[in-house]
């Protein structure tokens, strides 16, 4: 025989045996319940993910207090930021053009938070509260726990949608949640809310079918007296170095 014709026979069997002897993958999953419930779990352990947001709408409420209400548009408002799970941090930075140019920049660490904006000035607000804590957002048991809450909630009946291509081109889970606003009103009271009547509320979810990670959020929300919202949260970056430290002692406003 041939020693190419040799070679491409042993390049063949080769590549047959691994195929035999690697690990199937696992099958896909079809229970939206489960979807998320192993998404929260892979999430949960992983190191640091990093986050991008962009919101868009119009809504239209009395920001001065005037009893006037003006219209907003949400178009270009960002928010970009990492979140270390391993060491319970977070810092973002946000942008929303509609509100006078404001800008500004968040930092939680347990529970102290740092916070400061365009309006506001150069240095950081500081304000410790166990109200607001990445200590409890990244605990497993509680945050399984406030799934497993969620999930009981009456309509809240997730739906497995069509699979689709996310993050880097990979296949994606979509989990979605559709409320009407009558169903928004039992969540939120027993008595009726006139206010969400024509109310609609959409959350997709996409899941990374191999990871089980979120990749992706998108966020629709429609109030007939206020307005329409969309968001879109994109994860990625997962596991990836990243350090996020208090501000000096000098940029704390005293």
């Amino acid at each position: 025989m041939p020693r190419r014709l040799s070679l491409l026979m042993a390049l063949v069997a080769s590549l047959a045996i691994a195929a035999c002897s690697s690990t199937p993958l696992a099958p896909p999953l079809t229970d939206p319940k489960e979807i998320l419930t192993k998404s929260v779990e892979a999430t949960l352990k992983a190191k640091s993910v990093h986050f991008q947001a962009v919101m868009s709408g119009t809504i239209s409420a009395d920001m001065t207090g005037a009893g006037q209400p003006s219209e907003f548009k949400l178009d270009g408002t960002t928010a970009e930021g990492d979140l270390d799970i391993a060491g319970k941090k977070v810092r973002a930075s946000f942008s929303a053009p509609a509100f006078l140019g404001l800008t500004g920049e968040a930092i939680q660490i347990g529970s102290t938070s740092y916070f400061k904006t365009s309006l506001t000035g150069a240095k950081y607000q500081k304000q410790v509260t166990d109200d607001v804590s990445v200590d409890e957002a990244t605990d497993p048991a509680k945050a399984m726990e406030e799934l497993r809450k969620v999930l009981e909630m009456p309509g809240m009946s997730p739906t497995k949608v069509a699979d689709s291509k996310c993050g880097d081109n990979k296949d994606c889970y979509n989990v979605e949640f559709d409320l009407t606003g009558d169903e928004l009103a039992a969540m939120a009271s027993e008595a009726p809310d006139p206010s969400l009547a024509g109310a609609a509320f959409k959350l997709t979810i996409g899941v990374e079918r191999e990871s089980l990670r979120m990749s992706k959020m998108t966020l629709a929300v429609t109030l007939p007296e206020m307005g329409s919202v969309d968001l879109t949260v994109n994860m990625t970056k997962w596991d990836e170095p990243v350090t996020i430290t208090e501000p000096a002692a000098d940029q704390i406003a005293p």
